[in-house]
């Protein structure tokens, strides 16, 4: 079971990492949009006119998934703090789940 709430984790860890790039992306390129900065032309006024956005989501959500491996899945320091109940929860969550099942007994 524990093998499967790691790949879960892993497996979360990607798709938000994809989510987070292209929404970075975009912003960045309305940053970009408002300020009058084309880049040579790669901007364009409308973001569905050019992949530059989804090829820098990639980059994006390759740095982000990359630097969830490097801290082992967990919170980083603020937020640990503030999230601790939340944490609690899951691994109440997790050991109940586990106790459960026909192989733990």
């Amino acid at each position: 079971m524990s093998i499967a709430f790691t790949i879960q984790s892993l497996r979360s860890a990607f798709a938000s990492a994809l989510i987070g790039g292209l929404m970075i992306s975009r912003a960045a390129f309305q940053y970009c949009l408002e300020h009058n900065i084309t880049l040579g032309g790669i901007i364009k006024a409308n973001h569905e006119d050019t992949s530059a956005d989804e090829l820098l989501s990639y980059v994006f959500a390759g740095m982000g998934f990359i630097f969830q491996l490097q801290i082992g899945f967990r919170l980083p320091f603020p937020f640990n703090f503030l999230l601790f109940p939340f944490e609690i929860g899951e691994y109440t969550v997790r050991s109940l789940v586990m106790s459960s099942t026909p192989m733990a007994k």
